[in-house]
């Protein structure tokens, strides 16, 4: 039934980076969301702030850099909108090779091929189930904002749920950079179409509503306003070496450095885009949008 739900899914969903109109037919009604920390001494990202976890914690955000989230997506083109995980589903592992069935082989690891997801997420709403990850596409990821332990803690156990463990911080810059060492997963050009970034939607906002002097330049999604998360798989050339959905850009990824954690990849809403999806770059601020992925030891 996975596998049905997986190839349903991702023929509605998936677009390459040419030709992104799937992905922003269903971005409408963006209101401008530009506000003052979207600098660079402040990490420039777009506080969106819709249904995004937000745990008591001794990290705190001023009510003045929050802003009330719209819905973003819309319905059309994409699947219905229903949970495709139930809560209490078990967890099984239906591949012959030497991953499970919704992970693939990084090196000596294997590695979740999309961001981790919610039990309860759909294409529209990242759910609020907090007991298990699951990688699957279609949906938005699980996110939280800001990123502090108890979150950290949060997504380790949520990967030991299911048999797996939270990246471990090289491993995930490993896998981002492939046996090549790229500065991207796809490479060492930087594009912003390739995966979802401030941004990505530049070009298809103005041609929508017949700009003809469109800016394309970093930051123009800050101009018109036309950043926006996506479900997960959403960008076909979004992928690593082995095949691994959106490890730059769309949500940050937190990894195992230990006692600590790193903050990896890149975001939807942060600026200087082009240094910040690199595979190297970690994130040195809290307010963000932090999601994660699972490992597995072959």
């Amino acid at each position: 039934m996975r596998k049905i739900l997986f190839f349903l899914i991702l023929g509605s969903l998936l677009v390459s980076c040419g030709d992104k109109s799937n992905v922003y037919d269903n971005v409408s009604d963006i209101d401008q969301i530009k506000t003052d920390n979207e600098t660079e001494d402040e990490g420039g990202c777009g506080p969106q702030r819709d249904d995004v976890e937000d745990k008591a914690d001794t990290d705190t955000v001023d009510e003045v850099d929050l802003i009330e989230d719209v819905d973003l997506m819309d319905d059309k083109d994409l699947m219905e909108d229903k949970d495709l995980v139930d809560e209490d589903i078990e967890v099984v592992d239906d591949s012959d090779g030497p991953c499970p069935s919704d992970m693939v082989e990084s090196g000596e690891i294997c590695i979740d091929k999309y961001e981790a997801s919610r039990s309860d997420a759909t294409k529209s709403d990242q759910g609020t189930a907090t007991n298990k990850a699951f990688s699957k596409p279609g949906v938005l990821p699980w996110m939280v904002n800001p990123i502090n332990n108890t979150h950290f803690a949060e997504f380790k156990a949520a990967c030991s749920a299911v048999g797996k463990r939270l990246c471990k911080d090289d491993e995930w810059i490993s896998s981002c950079q492939g046996p090549d060492e790229l500065t991207y997963s796809w490479g060492n050009t930087y594009d912003r179409e390739i995966c979802n970034n401030v941004d990505t939607f530049c070009d298809d906002h103005c041609s929508e509503n017949n700009i003809t002097e469109c800016n394309t330049s970093s930051g123009c999604g800050y101009t018109y306003g036309c950043y926006t998360k996506v479900p997960t798989g959403s960008f076909e050339n979004c992928t690593n070496d082995a095949g691994a959905f959106d490890i730059n850009g769309n949500v940050w990824e937190i990894t195992d450095a230990g006692s600590e954690y790193k903050t990896r990849g890149g975001a939807f809403n942060c600026a200087s885009a082009s240094s910040r999806l690199e595979c190297t770059y970690n994130a040195g601020w809290a307010e963000l949008y932090a999601g994660f992925r699972c490992c597995k030891d072959r």
